[in-house]
């Protein structure tokens, strides 16, 4: 009986780690795809109509449509998961070649409603990708999944780029378009390959929109745990926005360097984040969803004091360190809240989630715009290193304060071990 048991276990460990391997295939693709477009839009526009601003306007039209994660939360909540995946994929699919109209400056509006309808699927699948996870994942290996999803996504934005710009300038921007289509495609079928339960889901008839959309707010507030963990990241996701324009000042005004090196330290922190979603594979099972976001924490603290040390190697290394703790910060947060949340809401307390993370950073990106000239980059440095240090110190304090939930802990040693 050991022996049939433990062969049902493999059987099933393996099952599950295909399903994984191609959820996994399929979303990084797909990313991929999405990260070589981003950036060849604004390109193509500027190509089409010489306009600074209006190749400004592709990033804020793929943004934008973010904004409604409360409403996705809902859908996603509404439908089945698993189908609604596959469903966004094939309609992207033809979306993107809607792209290929566009010859001349009056066709421009064509790559803005593109990029709009990308937006807005690509701010879908992430809500239903982070409520199916748990299905294809299991409880324990949920952690390593996030981390190696974070991994594949850092390493896409340091890739895809400049993979998309050298396509742009070789073969030209039809030729990424119908890259990014056809990822699109393989995703669905990926998708579509992966076997998972994937039930009807329940909800309570005439309850209105607007208390559907809130109930991932009420949820996450009621969760002592998410409150804490919700409460530390708006201070630690400001000062990621704040350094947006403030990375500009220190370059150009504290290490007197040419603006351009602002790409390189861009490049050393997509190089931390990439080795720091490899070791967060390693060690999360060993951690557990809390601890690994405050090492994440940690290494945003001592990453933006090195920003203060007045030398390129400084600054390089601050930028490496601060790329090291988004896999730890990001993952920690997403585990918790895919674990403590009721399947049946998931969807909606995933769109809080993307909204902590995405919304801090873009408000204070704009306010850190508007008072850098008038403040002054050390300033702005000491600032963001003593909201980081008062952020750590909170978390510390409630993660000592408040109970771990058994799912949250670490994984006894042979868990930890298993693929």
């Amino acid at each position: 009986m050991p022996n049939l048991t433990g062969a049902l276990q493999r059987k099933s460990g393996d099952h599950r780690s295909a399903n994984l391997t191609l959820w996994l295939s399929g979303v990084s693709l797909s990313l991929f795809g999405d990260c070589a477009l981003w950036l060849v839009a604004g390109l193509w526009v500027k190509t089409l109509t010489g306009s600074n601003a209006a190749a400004g306007m592709t990033f804020l039209a793929y943004l934008a449509p973010g904004m409604m994660a409360p409403l996705f939360g809902v859908v996603v909540d509404r439908v089945r998961r698993r189908r609604l995946l596959i469903v966004i994929n094939l309609v992207m699919a033809p979306v993107m070649c809607l792209a290929l109209l566009a010859h001349t400056k009056s066709d421009v509006w064509l790559i803005y409603t593109v990029l709009l309808l990308s937006g807005l699927g690509s701010s879908l699948h992430a809500t239903a990708g982070s409520a199916m996870l748990p299905r294809i994942a299991g409880a324990d290996g949920l952690g390593r999944a996030n981390a190696k999803l974070r991994t594949l996504k850092e390493a896409a934005r340091l890739c895809a780029p400049a993979l998309g710009t050298a396509l742009f300038a070789v073969q030209g921007a039809a030729f990424v378009v119908v890259m990014d289509a056809a990822t699109y495609l393989v995703a669905a079928l990926c998708v579509c390959l992966v076997q998972v339960e994937d039930p009807k889901p329940q909800h309570v008839p005439g309850e209105p929109v607007l208390r559907q959309m809130s109930a991932g707010v009420r949820f996450m507030w009621q969760c002592l745990p998410l409150r804490e963990t919700a409460l530390t990241l708006v201070g630690v996701l400001a000062v990621f926005g704040l350094i947006q324009p403030a990375v500009f000042a220190l370059v150009a005004d504290g290490l007197h360097l040419p603006v351009t090196f602002v790409g390189v330290l861009s490049t050393c922190q997509a190089v931390g984040a990439v080795a720091g979603g490899i070791i967060t594979v390693k060690v999360v099972d060993r951690l557990g969803a809390r601890r690994l976001l405050l090492c994440g924490l940690l290494l945003y603290l001592a990453g933006y004091a090195a920003l203060l040390i007045p030398a390129p190697a400084g600054v390089i290394a601050g930028f490496i360190v601060i790329g090291g703790g988004v896999a730890p910060v990001v993952v920690g947060f997403y585990t918790q809240v895919q674990r403590l949340s009721p399947d049946a809401m998931l969807g909606r307390v995933s769109s809080v989630a993307d909204s902590i993370i995405s919304l801090p950073q873009t408000l204070f990106i704009a306010l850190g715009s508007a008072t850098i000239a008038a403040v002054g980059y050390r300033p702005m440095l000491v600032f963001m290193v003593a909201v980081l240090a008062v952020s750590t110190w909170y978390y510390v304090v409630r993660l000592r304060a408040t109970p771990t939930p058994a799912d949250l802990a670490p994984l006894p040693a042979q868990g930890a071990a298993q693929p």
